[in-house]
C-alpha cells in the first residue's frame, strides 16, 4: 500500500519513523515532520520560516534541513545548511 502526503516544499530525506511505528519521518526544508498519510505533524522547526534558533519542537529554527538520522525513538540529529542547494 502506498502512502501519499502533500507538503509545502521539497522533501530531502524520508524514512520510517521509529517513534511512531507506521509513520514516515521526513525533512521538509526547514522542518522535521511525521505523517501516517492522513495527518502530518511537525516535530521540530517551521516549514515556512527559516533562521537559526535553539529550542524544542516548533520553536526551533533551521536553515534548510538536508538529512537526518534517528539515534533512538526520541533523539534525531539533523544536517542543516544555510541555503537551498
Amino acid at each position: 500500500m502506498a502512502t501519499f502526503v502533500e507538503t509545502e516544499s521539497y522533501v530531502y530525506h524520508i524514512e520510517s519513523d521509529r517513534y511512531r511505528p507506521g509513520n514516515l519521518l521526513f525533512a521538509d526544508w526547514n522542518a522535521l515532520k511525521t505523517t501516517n498519510g492522513n495527518m502530518t505533524n511537525t516535530i521540530a522547526g517551521n516549514a515556512l520560516e527559516h533562521d537559526y534558533r535553539e529550542g524544542i519542537g516548533e520553536r526551533t529554527r533551521f536553515g534548510y534541513i538536508k538529512s537526518f538520522i534517528q539515534i533512538s525513538d526520541n533523539e534525531t540529529i539533523m544536517r542543516d545548511t544555510g541555503h537551498r542547494s
